[in-house]
C-alpha cells in the first residue's frame, strides 16, 4: 500500500497530506478549503517515499496561491460582509479572484429581500456549479438563512446564513476532501443577541470604505423577511464606531458609508440613551 510507504510532510496553513494513487501518476491533492488539485507524483509502488515540504509542494504545485470568488447580491450590509471576508481570506493566504473566471471555490452571499432576488440568487449558483463541477460552492447571507434546505438541494459544499462570517471561512476550510454530503449550519436568528465585529474596509478595487453599525430589524411589517433573516437589533458602540473610524481614515480612505440592516433603529439595545434619531 503506497500509502504506508510515503511519508509527506506538509506545513499549514495551505497544505495537507495529499492521498497518494497506487502507482505514480497524480495526487489528488485538497487545501484546507476542501479544494481539488492534481500533482504529478513518481511512482511508489517499489517501496518509494515522497519527502515533500510545503515549499516543495507549492513549487510541484505550480506555486498556485488558492483563488476564491465570491458574488454579493444585495444591500451594503451584504457589501460590507463581502469585503471583511475578502480581507480575512487574504490574510489567510488565498487569492481573490473574479467570479465569472476560475476559481478554486466559489462564495455567494445571498439576498432574499423579494421573489426575483430569489431567483438571482438560485441562478448564480446553479452557474457556479456548472462552470465548475469541481470546485467548492459555497453559499450566505439572507436566502441561505431563510431556506436553507432550497439552496442545499442545488448541490452545493456549504449553506452557511447570516450570522459568524468567520465560522463560515472556518467552515468552508474544513469541508471533508472527499466532498460527500453538504454542510448546512443555520442558526435561529430571532435569537441573537450579540453584535458581530467583523473588519471594515472596501470591496475590491474600491475607493470608498463602509461601516456597519447596526444589524437586525424587528418592525416586522407584513411584507417583510427581514427580521427572520436577521434577528433582532444589535449596535456597535459609539466608541468602537470611531475607532474603526480613525483606523479607516487613517488608511487612506476619505469616504465613509455608515450601513445597517434598519440603522435608524441604532443604539435601542443599548440601554445607554445613544441613538441615532
Amino acid at each position: 500500500d503506497v500509502g504506508e510507504k510515503a511519508v509527506v510532510h506538509i506545513v499549514p496553513p495551505l497544505c495537507l497530506p495529499p492521498r497518494l494513487p497506487g502507482k505514480g501518476g497524480s495526487i489528488s491533492w485538497d487545501s484546507i478549503a476542501g479544494i481539488r488539485r492534481n500533482v504529478n507524483v513518481p511512482d511508489c509502488t517499489n517501496g518509494g517515499k515522497i519527502d515533500i515540504l510545503c515549499g516543495e509542494f507549492d513549487q510541484a504545485c505550480g506555486g498556485d496561491t488558492m483563488k476564491v470568488a465570491i458574488c454579493t447580491l444585495g444591500c451594503k450590509v451584504n457589501q460590507y460582509e463581502s469585503q471583511a471576508m475578502e480581507q480575512e481570506l487574504l490574510r489567510r493566504g488565498y487569492e481573490l479572484a473574479e467570479f465569472d473566471g476560475p476559481a478554486d471555490a466559489y462564495i455567494i452571499n445571498t439576498c432574499t429581500v423579494t421573489a426575483v432576488s430569489d431567483k438571482k440568487c438560485r441562478n448564480l449558483i446553479r452557474r457556479a456549479r456548472r462552470r465548475a463541477p469541481e470546485s467548492v460552492v459555497a453559499v450566505c447571507g439572507c436566502y441561505a438563512q431563510t431556506d436553507p434546505e432550497a439552496v442545499e438541494a442545488l448541490g452545493v459544499d456549504l449553506v452557511m446564513g447570516t450570522a459568524d462570517r468567520m465560522g463560515f471561512l472556518d467552515a468552508l476550510e474544513a469541508l471533508s476532501p472527499d466532498g460527500g454530503h453538504p454542510v448546512v449550519r443555520v442558526d435561529d436568528a430571532l435569537r441573537r443577541r450579540q453584535y458581530e465585529h467583523l473588519p471594515a474596509g472596501g470591496l475590491e478595487g474600491r475607493t470608498r470604505a463602509m461601516l456597519k453599525v447596526e444589524d437586525g430589524c424587528v418592525n416586522f411589517c407584513t411584507y417583510c423577511i427581514i427580521p427572520y433573516a436577521r434577528g433582532p437589533i444589535r449596535s456597535l458602540p459609539l466608541e468602537e464606531a470611531a475607532c474603526e473610524a480613525k483606523r479607516l481614515a487613517g488608511a487612506g480612505y476619505r469616504e465613509l458609508v455608515l450601513t445597517g440592516i434598519e440603522i435608524s433603529s441604532w443604539g435601542h439595545d443599548l440601554k445607554n440613551g445613544q441613538g441615532l434619531i
